[in-house]
């Protein structure tokens, strides 16, 4: 992923920073990083004790549709074969209540 001031692979997880004249490498030391799960179990169940308890839920639906429009972005990317702009605001006017 190339962003404007820096960029990051996930595969090895690597992070560098653009500071203008130089590139940094910021990338985490290793095992500093906790394991991801990967399975979804852990969400849905945290999702499911929130409604019950009349809680939000632990992801927001702020959040979840910002990780989609990155998605779309990553997707769309591939399919063009060039850089494209991830949306930082709502397009659907529905979204921006």
């Amino acid at each position: 992923m190339l962003a404007e001031r820096g960029t990051a692979s996930i595969s090895p997880i690597r992070v560098w920073h653009d500071h203008g004249d130089k590139w940094i490498d910021a990338t985490p030391p290793p095992g500093t990083l906790a394991p991801c799960d990967y399975r979804m179990e852990r969400l849905i169940t945290g999702f499911l004790q929130a409604v019950r308890a009349g809680k939000p839920a632990p992801v927001s639906g702020a959040e979840i549709l910002r990780i989609q429009r990155l998605m779309d972005a990553l997707y769309e990317s591939a399919a063009r074969g060039h850089e494209v702009v991830v949306a930082t605001t709502p397009s659907n006017p529905a979204e921006q209540k």
